[in-house]
């Protein structure tokens, strides 16, 4: 990853504008690596030159985070995928079936059950695309 920063500051030193595309991409590249820190740091970056986060950057962010096994991390990201999901509400970027899935499922994995069977969280998700089959898996 670190010759990926390497190339987008190379790009942006020479005027080419770094697009949400790219930023998302190194989003996934850190998160696939289980530096989620780092990946946060670039949303940072990205924000700060003018592009906001879309609903894929927070599922990528939001997977990055799930599949972090580490019982200390739980309340960590249950509460970043609770802030994720009012912020993105805030600017107004639908989560959609995706986005869910990943906080139900992480809610699950971090054994927090009561939030994953929240009706709210659920009928969010079942409206995102009228999804039945994660309905039965509940």
């Amino acid at each position: 990853m670190q010759e990926a920063e390497v190339l987008l500051n190379e790009m942006q030193s020479k005027g080419i504008d770094i697009d949400r595309v790219i930023f998302n991409t190194t989003i996934d590249g850190y998160c696939k690596q289980g530096s989620v820190d780092e990946a946060l740091r670039v949303q940072r970056i990205m924000e700060g030159k003018g592009h906001e986060p879309d609903a894929n950057t927070y599922n990528i962010i939001a997977t990055g985070l799930r599949k972090l096994d580490l019982h200390e991390e739980a309340k960590r990201v249950i509460l970043w995928k609770q802030r994720a999901l009012i912020e993105m509400e805030t600017k107004e970027i639908k989560p959609n079936t995706a986005t869910y899935t990943t906080l139900i499922d992480g809610y699950f994995k971090h054994g927090n059950f009561i939030d994953a069977k929240s009706p709210s969280i659920l009928t969010r998700n079942l409206l995102a695309e009228k999804n039945s089959v994660q309905l039965k898996a509940l």
